[in-house]
């Protein structure tokens, strides 16, 4: 490593979108259409990871028990993850067409898909007056909304499922509780306040 010059230091992104900025990105995804503006509602939804909700599988959902379950290897922790589905992501999920020999909801050319630039540019398109913004700030703005709706921060790193924070430390040894239905509870309330907007 001798001689190599040293990476750029790491910008900490604070991006949020606003309830305008929500309002008009849910009505540009459902112009975008299948499958990139099923899987962006999702995203605001859930609070999931971008690849964790790209790469769905159908055999993950459970929609007569309301849940998505992720497994460890498809997680950024490698802690397998209930996700509690509210109405709304039903809704979407519901709608979502199956595509034969392919078990991803989001399916493109026998796997799942992944032009998120591509992606990204169409939804763009069609929200022409917001300033830049990433798929990783849908994420932010789920944990800041549910912030702002007096959700508790602990039940919010449970929906995200963040082991750091509030978990780490001698938490992550005896915390066992999972906190599903704090998990649900703060996913509908959310869910209310997107669909409202």
């Amino acid at each position: 490593m001798v001689g190599v010059k040293a990476p750029a230091a790491e910008t900490s992104r604070d991006r949020v979108l606003s309830d305008i900025e929500v309002r008009h990105l849910w009505r540009a995804c459902e112009q975008t259409g299948y499958p990139y503006g099923p899987m962006v509602q999702l995203l605001l939804l859930t609070g999931a990871r971008r690849t964790e909700v790209a790469a769905m599988r159908w055999i993950e959902l459970d929609l007569d028990r309301r849940e998505w379950n992720i497994p460890a290897e498809r997680t950024k922790n490698g802690e397998a993850h209930s996700v509690p589905l509210t109405q709304a992501a039903r809704d979407i999920i519901r709608k979502v067409p199956r595509i034969s020999g392919n078990d991803c909801v989001f399916a493109a050319n026998n796997g799942y898909a992944r032009s998120y630039a591509r992606a990204k540019s169409d939804i763009d398109a069609l929200m022409p007056e917001c300033p830049r913004w990433t798929f990783h700030d849908l994420r932010r703005t789920l944990v800041s909304g549910m912030a702002r709706l007096g959700i508790p921060l602990h039940v919010i790193e449970k929906v995200v499922n963040h082991t750091s924070g509030t978990f780490a430390g001698v938490v992550s040894v005896y915390q066992r509780h999972s906190f599903s239905d704090e998990k649900r509870q703060a996913l509908e309330r959310w869910a209310q306040h997107v669909v409202a907007l």
